[in-house]
């Protein structure tokens, strides 16, 4: 099976946890407590691909998502902060 590949339009306080939670899952293989499914319709959290970003705050847009889900505008919890780099760059949505 392939990839599933996301875009994502809006890197707020909803997507900076989606991206840690799959981030700890995918490099924790045995912890799975929290998962309510380990695998849905044969995919895994290793199996989730961030392809492409859009936002408007300037402290996010050009940067990659790993550090903008960490930027100040951001207010989610920061449960695993060891986030490897997500190499897509945000760009600029319209306003």
């Amino acid at each position: 099976m392939g990839k599933i590949r996301v875009g994502v339009i809006g890197v707020g306080n909803c997507f900076a946890g989606l991206a840690q939670g799959i981030e700890y899952y995918t490099r924790n293989k045995t912890q799975k407590l929290g998962l309510m499914h380990e695998k849905l319709g044969g995919y895994g959290t290793e199996d989730v691909e961030f392809v492409s970003a859009f936002d408007v705050g300037e402290n996010k847009v050009g940067k990659p998502l790993n550090e903008a889900i960490f930027s100040n505008s951001v207010f989610c919890i920061t449960f695993y902060g060891n986030v490897r780099s997500l190499r897509q760059y945000q760009s600029k949505g319209q306003t």
